[in-house]
């Protein structure tokens, strides 16, 4: 699991964007640590939103992505939060361009209805 984007506490103690995204970086190294072998998922939501969090930084989502692209597994993009315009472009991941593999969606596609 690669630490999260978070360039007002960073986790690596760097500074963006001299640090050239530095934890996508850290993913890289850590996959072939990896014992998933070719079942490896990467999972991440795009705008975390429970306040605690901070958006992550531009480009992070693009470098993750291409990551996953380069051992063949799958980003699956948590827009749970996110989704349906709550962060200004219809999805969170619009934001660094990026089309996931895969995509969550539920709360607001139900509504609030359970």
């Amino acid at each position: 699991m690669s630490p999260y984007a978070d360039c007002y506490r960073c986790p690596l103690k760097l500074r963006f964007p001299d640090c050239g995204i530095a934890c996508a970086d850290f993913l890289r190294d850590v996959i072939p640590l990896s014992d998933r072998g070719r079942d490896l998922r990467h999972h991440r939501r795009a705008d975390p939103g429970n306040g605690r969090q901070r958006r992550a930084a531009t480009g992070f989502l693009r470098a993750v992505k291409a990551i996953a692209d380069e051992h063949h597994a799958l980003l699956i993009a948590d827009e749970m939060l996110t989704g349906f315009g709550r962060t200004g472009a219809m999805w969170g991941s619009d934001h660094d361009g990026v089309v996931p593999d895969v995509m969550t969606v539920g709360k607001g596609m139900g509504g609030g209805f359970r």
